[in-house]
């Protein structure tokens, strides 16, 4: 095994496999457009937040490649499966831009992730934002354990926003999400008079 550096990028080698990690050092600011293109040995890269931008395709074809870590973050590559989401989901979280369109199934999750492991402000800005249409995606893919993270925060559940999040989670016959927004309701937010506790 030995380790290179070419272009400020450093890489692990094996006569087996050729490369399977490659750690990019904090004086790197850019990793250029197609940079690993079809580096199918890679399996572990991590980036630090020094990187301000990815070029595109910079992992394209990387088939082996199972985490990314930018800046201390876990990013799960094989869970998005397709490459231009991977490099567009990267891009939010390296330039922390969480005002970039793309699909919801991609940038909710991802959000919400780098949110609960970092508490990033801006982050926690878009979350708030966006916060009922980003529960509603968690009441549909039955994630209680996010929606707990959440309310442990103490930071996003309203009186406004809560009656139409409980009245959501009983649309998708959530039951367990419908109870623990209930249940915060009551210890947390109150109502206006006992028979309202009753109608929901």
């Amino acid at each position: 095994m030995a380790f290179h550096i070419t272009d400020g990028i450093l890489t692990r080698y094996t006569e087996e496999r050729g490369v399977i990690s490659v750690i990019i050092p904090e004086i790197v600011t850019k990793i250029g457009s197609c940079a690993f293109e079809w580096c199918d040995s890679i399996a572990y890269v991590k980036i630090p937040e020094t990187v301000t931008e990815i070029g595109k395709g910079a992992f394209y074809g990387c088939e082996n490649l199972g985490e990314i870590y930018i800046g201390g973050y876990l990013f799960p590559y094989k869970s998005v499966g397709i490459f231009e989401r991977i490099h567009q989901g990267l891009e939010m979280i390296v330039k922390k831009d969480f005002s970039m369109k793309m699909d919801t199934s991609l940038k909710y999750p991802l959000t919400l992730d780098f949110y609960q492991k970092t508490g990033n402000e801006k982050a926690f800005t878009y979350l708030k934002k966006h916060f009922t249409k980003v529960m509603i995606y968690l009441i549909t893919k039955n994630d209680t354990e996010m929606i707990n993270f959440l309310i442990q925060t103490g930071k996003f559940f309203t009186k406004r926003n809560i009656d139409k999040l409980i009245e959501k989670a009983i649309d998708r016959n959530a039951h367990e999400i419908y109870v623990i927004l209930l249940n915060y309701k009551n210890e947390h937010i109150g109502y206006a008079d006992i028979e309202k506790r009753f109608k929901l």
